[in-house]
Protein backbone atom coordinates (compact mmCIF):
# COMPACT_ATOMS: atom_id res chain seq x y z
CA UNK A 1 0.00 0.00 0.00
CA UNK A 2 2.93 2.26 0.03
CA UNK A 3 2.92 4.96 -1.73
CA UNK A 4 6.29 6.86 -3.03
CA UNK A 5 5.13 10.28 -1.75
CA UNK A 6 4.28 9.22 1.88
CA UNK A 7 6.63 7.48 3.60
CA UNK A 8 4.53 6.81 6.86
CA UNK A 9 3.95 3.06 5.18
CA UNK A 10 7.77 2.36 4.39
CA UNK A 11 11.00 2.61 5.18
CA UNK A 12 13.59 3.48 2.40
CA UNK A 13 17.07 1.62 2.58
CA UNK A 14 19.28 4.63 2.73
CA UNK A 15 17.60 5.50 6.09
CA UNK A 16 17.98 1.51 7.22
CA UNK A 17 21.86 1.34 6.13
CA UNK A 18 22.18 5.08 8.00
CA UNK A 19 20.51 3.93 11.05
CA UNK A 20 22.81 0.51 10.85
CA UNK A 21 25.60 1.72 10.63
CA UNK A 22 25.09 4.03 14.39
CA UNK A 23 24.37 1.04 16.20
CA UNK A 24 26.76 0.20 18.85
CA UNK A 25 25.82 -3.24 18.72
CA UNK A 26 28.56 -5.69 17.25
CA UNK A 27 26.49 -8.26 15.44
CA UNK A 28 22.99 -7.36 13.27
CA UNK A 29 20.85 -9.21 11.17
CA UNK A 30 17.68 -7.75 9.26
CA UNK A 31 15.55 -10.37 8.43
CA UNK A 32 12.87 -8.54 5.98
CA UNK A 33 9.23 -10.47 5.13
CA UNK A 34 8.25 -8.67 2.64
CA UNK A 35 7.83 -8.22 -1.19
CA UNK A 36 10.34 -6.52 -2.66
CA UNK A 37 12.61 -6.48 0.34
CA UNK A 38 15.61 -8.03 -2.15
CA UNK A 39 16.14 -4.55 -3.12
CA UNK A 40 17.91 -3.73 0.35
CA UNK A 41 21.02 -5.92 -1.11
CA UNK A 42 21.36 -4.68 -4.70
CA UNK A 43 24.88 -4.78 -5.66
CA UNK A 44 25.88 -6.87 -2.24
CA UNK A 45 27.90 -9.89 -2.35
CA UNK A 46 25.87 -12.93 -1.57
CA UNK A 47 27.56 -14.40 1.43
CA UNK A 48 28.07 -18.50 1.13
CA UNK A 49 27.27 -20.77 3.72
CA UNK A 50 29.81 -22.18 6.21
CA UNK A 51 28.99 -25.96 5.46
CA UNK A 52 32.21 -26.69 8.17
CA UNK A 53 31.96 -27.37 11.77
CA UNK A 54 32.04 -24.66 14.32
CA UNK A 55 34.29 -24.86 16.76
CA UNK A 56 34.89 -22.15 19.13
CA UNK A 57 37.94 -20.20 17.45
CA UNK A 58 35.88 -20.12 14.25
CA UNK A 59 32.79 -18.62 16.48
CA UNK A 60 34.83 -16.03 18.68
CA UNK A 61 36.30 -14.51 15.16
CA UNK A 62 32.69 -14.23 13.46
CA UNK A 63 31.28 -12.63 16.65
CA UNK A 64 34.33 -10.27 17.01
CA UNK A 65 33.90 -8.88 13.24
CA UNK A 66 31.17 -5.73 12.77
CA UNK A 67 28.43 -7.49 10.83
CA UNK A 68 25.56 -5.97 9.26
CA UNK A 69 23.69 -8.59 7.20
CA UNK A 70 20.18 -9.27 5.87
CA UNK A 71 17.87 -12.08 5.09
CA UNK A 72 15.22 -11.59 2.38
CA UNK A 73 12.64 -13.57 1.96
CA UNK A 74 12.78 -12.69 -1.87
CA UNK A 75 14.51 -10.72 -4.48
CA UNK A 76 12.74 -7.45 -6.45
CA UNK A 77 9.12 -9.66 -7.01
CA UNK A 78 6.15 -9.82 -4.96
CA UNK A 79 6.53 -12.64 -2.39
CA UNK A 80 3.81 -15.22 -1.29
CA UNK A 81 2.42 -13.97 2.45
CA UNK A 82 0.62 -17.31 3.26
CA UNK A 83 -0.31 -20.68 2.16
CA UNK A 84 -4.20 -22.03 3.01
CA UNK A 85 -4.31 -23.19 6.26
CA UNK A 86 -0.61 -21.14 8.03
CA UNK A 87 -0.94 -17.88 9.56
CA UNK A 88 2.80 -16.82 8.41
CA UNK A 89 4.63 -16.65 5.08
CA UNK A 90 6.27 -19.37 3.47
CA UNK A 91 9.48 -17.84 4.00
CA UNK A 92 8.22 -16.96 8.43
CA UNK A 93 7.55 -20.92 8.83
CA UNK A 94 10.64 -21.87 7.40
CA UNK A 95 12.86 -19.43 9.65
CA UNK A 96 11.47 -20.54 12.49
CA UNK A 97 11.59 -24.06 12.01
CA UNK A 98 15.19 -23.39 11.42
CA UNK A 99 15.54 -22.02 14.24
CA UNK A 100 13.33 -24.54 16.88
CA UNK A 101 15.21 -27.37 15.25
CA UNK A 102 18.15 -26.15 15.91
CA UNK A 103 20.51 -27.57 18.78
CA UNK A 104 23.95 -25.96 19.51
CA UNK A 105 25.99 -23.27 17.53
CA UNK A 106 24.74 -21.91 14.26
CA UNK A 107 25.64 -19.46 11.69
CA UNK A 108 22.53 -17.27 9.95
CA UNK A 109 24.30 -18.80 6.71
CA UNK A 110 23.46 -22.20 7.51
CA UNK A 111 19.80 -20.95 8.34
CA UNK A 112 19.79 -19.18 5.24
CA UNK A 113 20.88 -22.46 3.23
CA UNK A 114 17.89 -24.17 5.49
CA UNK A 115 15.52 -21.75 4.98
CA UNK A 116 16.12 -20.86 1.16
CA UNK A 117 16.01 -24.24 0.39
CA UNK A 118 12.63 -24.89 1.76
CA UNK A 119 10.95 -21.76 0.73
CA UNK A 120 12.36 -22.56 -3.04
CA UNK A 121 10.73 -26.56 -2.53
CA UNK A 122 7.44 -25.74 -1.31
CA UNK A 123 6.66 -22.95 -3.94
CA UNK A 124 8.17 -24.57 -6.80
CA UNK A 125 6.05 -27.47 -6.26
CA UNK A 126 2.99 -25.18 -6.53
CA UNK A 127 4.57 -23.28 -9.38
CA UNK A 128 5.12 -20.11 -7.67
CA UNK A 129 8.68 -18.79 -8.12
CA UNK A 130 10.19 -17.21 -4.68
CA UNK A 131 14.04 -17.16 -3.87
CA UNK A 132 15.18 -15.64 -0.68
CA UNK A 133 18.01 -13.66 -1.07
CA UNK A 134 21.09 -13.36 1.56
CA UNK A 135 23.93 -11.08 1.75
CA UNK A 136 26.29 -8.00 3.61
CA UNK A 137 24.39 -4.76 3.70
CA UNK A 138 26.53 -2.17 1.45
CA UNK A 139 27.45 1.06 3.27
CA UNK A 140 25.79 0.15 6.79
CA UNK A 141 29.28 -0.68 8.62
CA UNK A 142 29.97 -4.57 7.28
CA UNK A 143 33.16 -5.72 7.92
CA UNK A 144 32.17 -9.78 7.52
CA UNK A 145 31.94 -12.35 9.92
CA UNK A 146 28.53 -14.33 10.70
CA UNK A 147 25.48 -14.23 12.87
CA UNK A 148 25.82 -16.54 15.38
CA UNK A 149 22.64 -18.24 16.82
CA UNK A 150 23.03 -20.94 19.72
CA UNK A 151 19.54 -22.49 21.62
CA UNK A 152 19.53 -21.14 24.87
CA UNK A 153 19.03 -23.82 28.05
CA UNK A 154 15.52 -24.60 28.89
CA UNK A 155 15.16 -24.12 32.73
Amino acid sequence: DAKPSDDTDWIGNDRITRTLRGFKSQNVLVVADSCYSGVVLRGADALQPDLGSLNADYVESLIQSKTRIAMTSGGIEPVIDSLPGSSNSVFANAFVSALTSNESVITSSDIFKSVSQEVVSTLSSLGVEQTPEFAGLLRSGHEGGDFVFKKARQN
